[in-house]
């Protein structure tokens, strides 16, 4: 399974990429994961001295994947707190890093991804 979250270190910049253009870069589990894991890896990263987060293709992030929620049914709130937690964890990861942390904000941005780029 394709990365959700792309990560590419390049002359002391890592590039975080949102990477579901076919769905908007909108946040599901997967992502959520991939997000708060690339996250970890930049801030442990010695070499990185900035930090760029982008989205692949025309949005940055449509906000929550909707449709991956209602699938869950009765489900649901296990599946947003645990959604939540690791974007929560990325976010926190990101502002408390040494690097300066820009947001590329490529189309839109809604939802959680209007939040983190404030």
């Amino acid at each position: 399974m394709e990365k959700t979250v792309l990560v590419d270190v390049r002359d002391g910049v890592a590039t975080v990429t949102l990477n579901r253009p076919e769905g908007a870069n909108a946040l599901n589990m997967a992502m959520g994961r991939d997000l708060l894991e690339a996250a970890l890896r930049v801030e442990g990263d010695a070499a990185v001295r900035a930090v760029v987060v982008t989205g692949a293709g025309k949005h940055f992030c449509f906000g929550g994947d909707l449709a991956g929620m209602s699938k869950e049914g009765a489900g649901v709130g296990a599946y947003l707190n645990e959604l939540t937690t690791n974007i929560h964890g990325a976010i926190s990861c990101f502002t408390r890093m040494k690097s300066p942390v820009i947001a590329a904000v490529n189309g839109t941005a809604a939802g959680a991804a209007s939040v983190s780029c404030a």
